[in-house]
This record gives C-alpha cells, structure tokens and sequence, in this order.
C-alpha cells in the first residue's frame, strides 16, 4: 500500500521531472517545420497548440502498462 505522503513525494517528484521534458518537446516541435510559426500571430495559440501536442506525448510516457493498470485509469477517467 502506498501512503498518502508517499503519493505526495512521487507525484511532486515525476511533476518535477515532466516540467524539464515538456519544456525540452515544446522546443522541439517549434523547430521540428511541422509548423510555421509565420502563420501564428503573437498570441497564445501558437504555444497553446504545441503544449497540447507535448502534453500528450508526456502523457503516452506515464500511460499504465498492466491490464489492470489500464483498467485503473479509465475508471478514474469517470471522476
């Protein structure tokens, strides 16, 4: 079992470590040409458009591996 303040320290630990890597994939996918940041005007979508995309890569590296793993999460989805 795994206690509310253990929770706590690996979830601030693997946020952390997430932090550096989605900063890293953002940069990349700007310089990757499969956008032109011409077309985007200063503003926000731009950056909204590609934190999505890096969220979603960030998120297939933490995706459950185990049946039941995977059987845990889209329950949770539900809440």
């Amino acid at each position: 079992m795994i206690t509310k303040t253990q929770f706590k320290k690996k979830i601030k630990q693997l946020i952390y470590e997430s932090v550096e890597v989605l900063r890293d994939n953002a940069i990349e996918l700007y310089e990757c040409g499969g956008v032109d940041p011409e077309d985007f005007n200063n503003d926000y979508e731009l950056p909204k458009i590609i934190l999505h995309v890096a969220l979603q890569n960030a998120a297939d590296n933490f995706r459950p591996l185990s049946t039941e793993g995977k059987a845990t999460a889209n329950n949770l989805k539900h809440f």
